[in-house]
């Protein structure tokens, strides 16, 4: 048997006729149960601005949940610009108004339509609000991105091309050459990170970031093995003292993230500490029996307001101390990613002007990896 159901509109204006849903072998759904199912947030009114439906998603969406709006005017939103997006169609315009507003901190697209008797008579306003908060924020991402890889790969590459130029082009003594070599070889390794932290942050973006884990009970080795690496590729200002706690927990580990991790930590030190001095890395047991590993400098230190902020893609922070301290903007955000892939956390203590210690910590394997 077919159910018929009013919606919306009547010649005596607009309303709604939700009659409960009801449980048949037919599988007929009732108007409300098709409101109520959709996602999207939406509100009806009258020409009145007086409000006669709202479904369930848009309670939520304007935190009025528990609470009845149908039938007051919808100067009883909080939203102003909700409001004016309902009253400017009340004049019965034709068409689809589409405009974009907020609400509690969430970006919308609200989509606003006249609702028409059959002689083409106005008689309310149905508005549907989509949340854009997310495609907004990928799209941030996009840009940013875009500056990003404009600023940080023309650097490097306008300097292989004038280093280049000049070996090219000119009879260089021996010395002049391996300087410029090293300035070429320098710019090569910087585009390599850079390419390897936008290919990693696309695979995290992706969800196919893979972990191959290890059982390990010499995680001390591997961090040894890292940092006196990292130090031979260094010829600068700094020294670097290390601290491994013996007996340490078994963990399992990636030990090629593992190595990424420490590395973006030690290339981070050392970028922040321009004067030079010791970078230091402390490796030893927790209160709570897992691996906590801390990275430290005598540097530049953080703003406190910016330490929120750090293990966000794309952000560096932003003051007269940092602005020639290059860098994508997506080291310690893949640091998080893979140190909560491991299962566990990374955190960070500092001083401006007077340094900055890193953390992380690697479950005990023996506790339940």
């Amino acid at each position: 048997m077919n159910r018929r159901y009013t919606v919306l509109v009547s010649d005596e204006g607009v309303g709604v006729d939700l009659p409960p849903a009801e449980s048949s072998t037919s599988g007929v759904l009732s108007a409300a149960a098709i409101i109520e199912a959709i996602s999207e947030a939406l509100i009806v009114t009258d020409l009145n601005e007086t409000i006669v439906h709202l479904n369930g998603a848009c309670e939520d969406v304007l935190d009025a949940s528990g609470l009845d709006l149908r039938g007051h005017n919808i100067s009883s939103l909080e939203s102003a610009d909700l409001r004016r997006v309902i009253g400017a169609m009340k004049n019965g315009g034709f068409g689809t108004v589409v405009r974009k507003l907020t609400i509690k901190e969430r970006e919308y697209e609200a989509r606003s339509s006249v609702i028409r008797l059959p002689t083409d008579e106005p008689v309310g306003v149905v508005t549907v609000l989509h949340d854009i908060s997310e495609l907004l924020a990928v799209d941030r991402m996009k840009d940013e991105l875009l500056a990003t890889v404009n600023h940080e790969l023309r650097t490097p590459l306008t300097s292989l091309r004038g280093f280049a130029e000049l070996l090219y082009e000119r009879d260089l003594p021996r010395a002049d050459q391996k300087a410029f070599l090293k300035i070429i070889l320098g710019e090569t390794e910087r585009l390599t990170d850079l390419i390897s932290d936008f290919l990693d942050i696309q695979k995290i973006e992706a969800g196919k970031m893979r972990f191959q884990l290890d059982v390990t009970d010499d995680f001390g080795a591997l961090v040894r093995e890292q940092v006196a690496t990292f130090a031979l590729q260094r010829e600068d200002k700094h020294t670097f003292d290390l601290s491994v706690e013996p007996r340490l927990p078994k963990v399992a580990i990636d030990a090629d993230r593992i190595r990424q991790v420490l590395m973006n930590l030690l290339s981070n030190a050392v970028k922040f500490s321009p004067d030079g001095g010791p970078i230091g890395v402390t490796v030893s047991r927790s209160e709570d029996d897992n691996v906590i590993v801390s990275v430290r400098d005598q540097g530049i230190g953080i703003p406190e307001e910016a330490v929120e902020q750090l293990f966000s893609r794309f952000f560096r922070v932003d003051n007269r101390a940092t602005r020639s301290v290059g860098g994508s903007g997506l080291g310690l955000a893949i640091v998080k990613e893979l140190v909560e892939g491991h299962g566990g956390r990374v955190w960070v203590e500092s001083t401006l002007g007077v340094g900055t210690e890193f953390f992380f910590t690697i479950p005990d394997y023996r506790g339940g990896r």
